[in-house]
């Protein structure tokens, strides 16, 4: 039911952000989150995100100073 029979990666559907914006309302809501399973994530993004980040930027700084000492053209030649 997490995610009303999608994939977690997949777009919510329109109706979902729709009840979401309705109970908000009814609730005065200060924040709106849909769907509702997105806010028992929310806390963690900011962690994981770096931690994520540390993970991967060794990786990242190699891949960028490949390309660098690669010295491919940046565009695909054009006819004149």
């Amino acid at each position: 039911y997490l995610t009303r029979g999608g994939a977690v990666t997949t777009v919510a559907p329109l109706s979902s952000a729709i009840d979401a914006v309705e109970r908000g309302i009814a609730r005065r809501a200060s924040r709106v989150v849909a769907p509702r399973w997105v806010a028992a994530v929310l806390p963690v993004r900011v962690p994981a995100q770096r931690v994520v980040e540390l993970v991967i930027a060794p990786r990242v700084r190699r891949a960028v100073d490949l390309a660098r000492r690669e010295g491919a053209a940046l565009t695909t030649e054009q006819p004149s």
